[in-house]
Formats: structure tokens, C-alpha cells, sequence
């Protein structure tokens, strides 16, 4: 899905709008889930050019916006939001061109970081209505009070809502704070990717070993989290935090702990996904060792990392990957087994009902 062909036989990637050779319409088919060109009818709707799906389309409500370049099933009743944009609950005033150009960023962002959870089925893309906690997004903004002071919005995940601070779409603040606050990996992506770390912790948590759980994070009931985020900023992370935690933040609590190491196992999954979508790697859809997914991902990321510093870019994978993690990453692996356990399970429960 992240590659496709114009019917011109352009190369199209992940987000493209128009074809810069033959000037179509480009995007991503809801219809047959491939990047694909699109061609005008007589009546003025669109084809897929997938000579395997012909759908007629339309463009997902918000392209006009210069949101989503999603084509969605065409309907008489008018333009419609593709789904994944319905799960936007909360998004900035779109009259407003400077706003808008944030909200897009966000939504592009999060179409990146939903890809992968999609082709691994983890929830809320799970067909196991037991492990199904609702997914939404808020990109709220910062207010002003009485005083005349700038109240920031707060990143962070409650209850299946994810909220992402609207200002974190601006790039020049965003790489302000992650200087100041020394996170490498602080992007747009980067906080979908932790605040989901909390949404998947929630969404799992009756149905995972809590044991083995608490033994690599810690219980995350008996440690006050408001205590310790405020020793965390007041005395910084443990001393010995490289031998335990993927980052220094995940050594805060272990609610954050588990959201880092699921962070680094998106980021992962990320990076052995591109290799097999651009034809270099063959991991058997993800169903690999995550000794084979680590070792063959920091392969990757050391060539790709050369690359960056050779042009005066940052390196890929940052985090300490070290026993630990390695224990806390197959523990986070081993859910999406657990989860076509479950979906088989109550498949069969439902075939002997009927």
C-alpha cells in the first residue's frame, strides 16, 4: 500500500496527489487498498485504474482541504470522510489556511503511523470485539487566559483518545522542545506511535500474562504516577537506565515504559515493512523472530543512518536496544499471536452457536 504505479507508469508513493509526468489524480483506493491513479469518466466521477478494481471513486471529503489524498467509494448522497479521517473527533477551524496546514501534517502523520497496526490487525483494527477498545484523535489547540497568558494543549492518551497538541505541527516549535527536552525521536509520528503505546497497554491489559508483564515493566498500580513524573523532571532518569529501559523517559514509570518499548517496536515494524513493500527484505509478514525483526531492522538502520549523517541528518534508530528490551519487545511481539489465538477461538464459538 505504501507504493504503487500511474497508469502512465510512473512510480506513486505514500501520499502522492498528482503525477508529475502525466498530471493525474493520485491517491490511495479505499476500494482495493493500492496507491493508484485515477481517470476521469464521462460523468465526471473517477475510475480507479487498477485494471483489478475499476471502482468508481470519489475523493475523501477533506482533499479539498489539502488533507487526505484517500478515494473513497462513491456515494450519491456527496463527498464523504474516509473512515480513518471520521476518527478525528477534535481538529482545528479548516476556514483558517495556517491552521489547516497543521491539522494536514497531523493527519498525514497519523495515516503513517495507523499503516502498519492496520497490516498487523492490532487493535482497534482487530476483528476481536473483546480486544476492540475504540480508537479516536484529538488535535487540540492552545488557549489563552484571562491574564493574557498561552495555555499549551496536552499530548496524552485517556480512555481510547489520543490528543496531540495542534502546535506540535508546527516544525520550528516542535524542534525547539526536542533540543530543550534532549528527545531525539520527538515528531509528530513519534508521539502517535507513544500515546498508542498507552491506548494498546489499555486495550490489552485483561487479556495479556499481567504477570510476566509487571516482572519486565514493573506494577504499573503500585508506583504513584504523579510522584513519578514529578522526581522525573525534578532528579532526571536512574542512573543505570541504559541497561533496563529503551529511553530515559521509560524509566519515569512503568506506563511510560511500556509505551517506549511498543514506540520502538512501531519503529521496528516500520522499517522492515518499507524493505519488504520496496522488494529488499521478505519477512514473511512480520510472522518473524523478533530477534530476526530487531537484527534485520538495525541492518537496515545502520546503512539508512550513514546515509542521514553523510547529509547532515540524524540517525534512524537511536534507542538502547539492549536484553532487556529485547524481553519487552517480544513481549509486546507475542501479542499479535495472542490476539489471532483469541480471533480464532471466537470464531469457533460462533460457528458452534449457529
Amino acid at each position: 500500500m505504501k507504493r504503487g504505479t500511474c497508469s502512465c507508469g510512473n512510480a506513486i508513493y505514500f501520499g502522492n496527489c498528482k503525477c508529475l509526468a502525466c498530471g493525474k489524480s493520485l491517491g490511495t483506493c479505499l476500494v482495493c487498498g493500492e496507491e493508484r491513479s485515477f481517470s476521469e469518466t464521462a460523468d465526471g466521477s473517477m475510475k480507479c485504474d487498477n485494471p483489478l478494481c475499476n471502482s468508481i471513486v470519489m475523493p475523501c471529503a477533506n482533499s479539498e482541504l489539502g488533507v487526505c489524498t484517500w478515494m473513497v467509494p462513491f456515494s450519491e448522497e456527496g463527498l464523504t470522510e474516509c473512515n480513518w479521517c471520521k476518527m478525528t473527533t477534535l481538529r482545528p477551524d479548516p476556514q483558517s489556511m495556517e491552521l489547516r496546514k497543521l491539522w494536514a501534517k497531523l493527519e498525514r502523520a497519523k495515516q503513517r503511523f495507523l499503516l502498519p497496526i492496520q497490516k498487523l490487525r492490532l487493535p482497534p483494527f482487530s476483528t476481536d470485539s473483546n480486544m476492540n477498545l475504540p480508537l479516536s484523535f484529538q488535535f487540540p489547540q492552545d488557549r489563552v487566559d484571562d491574564c493574557g497568558n498561552t495555555i499549551a494543549a496536552i499530548t496524552g492518551h485517556k480512555d481510547g483518545v489520543i490528543s496531540i497538541r495542534l502546535m506540535e505541527a508546527d516544525s520550528v516549535l516542535r524542534e525547539k522542545a526536542r533540543v530543550e527536552l534532549n528527545e531525539p525521536l520527538r515528531s509528530l509520528i513519534g508521539h502517535f506511535r507513544h500515546e498508542y503505546g498507552h491506548y494498546l497497554d489499555l486495550a490489552t491489559w485483561q487479556i495479556r500474562d499481567q504477570d510476566e508483564s509487571k516482572a519486565l515493566f514493573g506494577d504499573p498500580f503500585s508506583i504513584d504516577y504523579e510522584a513519578a513524573m514529578d522526581r522525573y523532571y525534578k532528579e532526571g532518569p536512574v542512573n543505570d537506565w541504559q541497561m533496563h529501559y529503551v529511553s530515559p523517559y521509560g524509566s519515569m514509570h512503568p506506563w511510560e515504559d511500556f509505551a517506549e518499548t511498543v514506540s520502538l517496536y512501531l519503529e521496528i515494524i516500520a522499517i522492515w515493512q518499507n524493505a519488504e513493500w520496496f522488494g529488499w527484505k521478505d519477512f514473511s509478514s512480520g510472522k518473524d523472530s523478533i530477534e530476526v525483526l530487531v537484527g534485520e531492522s538495525v541492518r537496515i538502520a545502520c546503512f539508512v543512518s550513514e546515509c542521514n549523517l553523510d547529509m547532515g541528518l540524524s540517525i534512524l534508530l537511536p534507542e538502547v536496544i539492549n536484553d532487556q528490551v529485547m524481553k519487552k519487545l517480544e513481549h509486546i511481539h507475542q501479542l499479535r499471536e495472542l490476539q489471532e489465538a483469541l480471533v480464532l477461538a471466537h470464531a469457533g464459538e460462533d460457528q458452534v452457536a449457529s
